[in-house]
């Protein structure tokens, strides 16, 4: 027995006459478009939905970059501030006394009568005033891969870029 009619009920599609059979498959066929017109409609629907999901994914992923930038740049501006401070702190001591070292050498441009003074064991001190501590933090930080911001920043003519590989 065609399961199809059983489906239906139709107890004379039972007794197996084809004449009837044939009169409720003609039944079923005026129903077969009914496909053609769910693709015609499902069609523009996913097509609709798809751009959705697309426009959504776009801007999640500009949020993500927005919001990572605005993490990097709070970064940088506390670290501006770090050495903002230090600097600071250090102009307020009126300078601060290194040991003289093969990285730390005394500043040419310091002209002030104490600049390198040695201790009673024989050590050799050199006075870092603001300026120059903040130049070595800045030559540190690229020999150790970071990068110092500045909020102007020097022109390439300065030769403050030399240093950089």
């Amino acid at each position: 027995m065609d399961p199809v009619l059983w489906k239906l009920g139709d107890k004379r599609a039972k007794s197996g006459d084809l004449k009837e059979k044939m009169a409720i498959s003609g039944r079923l066929n005026k129903f077969s478009g009914t496909g053609e017109m769910a693709i015609i409609f499902l069609v523009p629907i996913l097509a609709i939905l798809g751009s959705f999901l697309v426009y959504f994914i776009i801007r999640e992923t500009q949020r993500a970059e927005e919001a990572q930038l605005a993490e990097l740049t709070e970064g940088a501006r506390s670290f501006y501030e770090l050495i903002a401070v230090a600097r600071l702190w250090n102009a307020e001591h009126g300078g601060v006394y290194a040991k003289v070292t093969d990285t730390t050498q005394p500043n040419p441009y310091l002209n002030v009568p104490d600049r390198d003074i040695t201790s009673t064991k024989g050590i050799h001190y050199t006075k870092v005033n603001p300026a120059y501590m903040t130049r070595q933090l800045g030559y540190f930080c690229r020999t150790a891969g970071h990068y110092v911001p500045a909020r102007e920043p020097a022109p390439p003519q300065s030769g403050q870029y030399a240093e950089q590989p």
